[in-house]
């Protein structure tokens, strides 16, 4: 601290330290240093830094700003200047054997953040990918709800929980089993952890363990019922990992098993949210939103799935799998809901039920179709109004002339019939039917299937599709 500098301001100005040391693994980081002479261009770890200065200290801070401001000392002013308080760094070190990249990443994230919330409800991590921000608690907290909900409906008794973090979902669903075993490879996550099972009794079946998720499969020689992988697939390096992450978890999966792969990033719906993130105001020119989505690329999730190509994927494992991709379930317009699915892999040979009816929806009601439905019914490529103007508006700026406006693509869209996937759900249930919705072949729309008298986990069976079994 200076003679000049207030105690807050000091504490601040640390804190800023503190976690660009912690991201950019040095120990010599001081006031003066400017970021661009540390870290050069690399958007990635800029990226970083602001998101989890964000989370610390709850602020807006921008990539942009980041680089502005330069220095610790200028920025801790300016954030100083508009009332941000820095929280106690005490226990908060770097240690020096820490991992890299992802890893590493995570590391620094669950160390800056307090693991004891009200009601285990710790959400490191958890940011807007467009401003960088955290999330609304309400965001975090239906997320929350709608994955253990989906969870939950599978029945398990025996899970294998593959990153289960800071145990977000495990402390939701783990006294409802008979086992339950998380791994992460974060050692400050599973630490954590441990320490808030051990202050609870009803928690004896519960363990966890620090490992990374392709060993998770061979820590153990017991089975599950389900194989969860939440929220985890898009940090894995590439699709050869994520091969043998499903073939080893495939082998620890009981007759009849499940794995659900949650909160997937689809590569094609990604692009849609980058657009429309960067289209902003009428005026804004195509050429500016092209370069701001390719620039944005390099803050991307290093794995972008397709349903379909998830689906070749888990094909490789040799093993006998029936894929159903769905769409997240949420009311919030959060990029979880809009732009992400999960997928359910069953082992099983059964082969998946024909419907009764099968229709390519061209936007008839679906209350008459429902009334005059007496078993089930597969509507074909369904528009999803949360996502298919991005995904059209996307087309658009990829096929527009230079020179173009966002204003002038926009104009040329002719409104298209679509349906919102929650009130679809109210509809069905309301009618007695279970009801599945998964994200078709083609970017923004769905498929949606009804079967009166039957649950939505049944439902969701005339949506399953076999893996094509192949050699990796």
């Amino acid at each position: 601290m200076t003679p000049e500098q207030d105690p807050e301001q000091a504490a601040l100005e640390q804190a800023v330290i503190a976690v660009w040391s912690d991201v950019l693994g040095r120990d010599d980081v001081g006031p003066a240093d400017e970021f661009g002479e540390l870290c050069g261009a690399d958007l990635s770890t800029a990226v970083r830094v602001t998101t989890l200065l964000n989370q610390l200290l709850g602020t807006g801070l921008t990539v942009m700003k980041l680089f502005a401001e330069g220095t610790p000392r200028r920025l801790a002013s300016t954030l100083g200047a508009l009332g941000i308080a820095a929280p106690p760094l005490a226990t908060r070190h770097r240690a020096a054997d820490d991992a890299g990249g992802v890893q590493g990443y995570w590391e620094t994230t669950y160390r800056f953040r307090n693991p004891h919330q009200q009601d285990r409800f710790n959400t490191a991590g958890w940011t807007d990918s467009t401003s960088l921000t955290s999330l609304p608690e309400k965001y975090m907290r239906e997320w929350t709800e709608c994955t253990v909900a989906r969870v939950r409906g599978l029945e398990p008794r025996r899970v294998l929980d593959i990153g289960c973090g800071t145990g977000l979902i495990l402390f939701r669903l783990a006294a409802d089993c008979e086992r339950y075993v998380g791994v992460d490879f974060s050692s400050v996550a599973v630490e954590q952890v441990r320490d808030a099972l051990a202050a609870e009794h009803e928690y004896d079946h519960v363990d966890v363990v620090h490992a990374d998720a392709r060993q998770a499969a061979r820590l153990t020689a017991e089975t599950y019922d389900l194989v969860l992988l939440n929220s985890v697939v898009q940090y894995f390096p590439d699709t050869d990992y994520l091969a043998e992450v499903l073939t080893g978890a495939v082998r620890r999966l009981e007759s009849g098993g499940t794995l659900l792969l949650g909160d997937i990033r689809d590569r094609h719906l990604h692009q849609a949210m980058r657009v429309e993130a960067a289209a902003g105001h009428d005026d804004t020119p195509v050429d500016l939103v092209r370069l701001a989505v390719e620039q944005s690329a390099a803050s991307d999730s290093p794995l972008l799935l397709t349903p379909s190509e998830l689906c070749r994927i888990a094909g490789t494992t040799g093993a006998d799998l029936s894929c159903t991709p769905l769409v997240r379930r949420g009311s919030h317009p959060t990029e979880m809901n809009r732009f992400r699915y999960d997928v359910v892999l069953t082992l099983d040979d059964e082969p998946a039920p024909r419907p009764d009816t099968e229709l390519r929806w061209h936007g008839q009601s679906l209350d008459q179709l429902l009334d005059s439905t007496g078993g089930s019914l597969v509507l074909r490529q369904v528009p999803d109004a949360r996502n298919f103007p991005a995904v059209r508006l996307a087309e658009a700026v990829d096929a527009a002339p230079a020179g173009s406006t966002v204003g002038e693509l926009r104009a040329g869209l002719r409104p298209v019939p679509s349906i919102d996937p929650e009130e679809t759900w109210e509809l069905g249930h309301r009618k007695e039917f279970g009801v599945a919705i998964g994200p078709s072949d083609v970017p923004g729309l769905v498929d949606v299937a009804f079967h009166r008298g039957h649950d939505d986990r049944a439902t969701a069976r005339l949506l399953a599709r076999k893996c094509p079994q192949q050699s990796e």
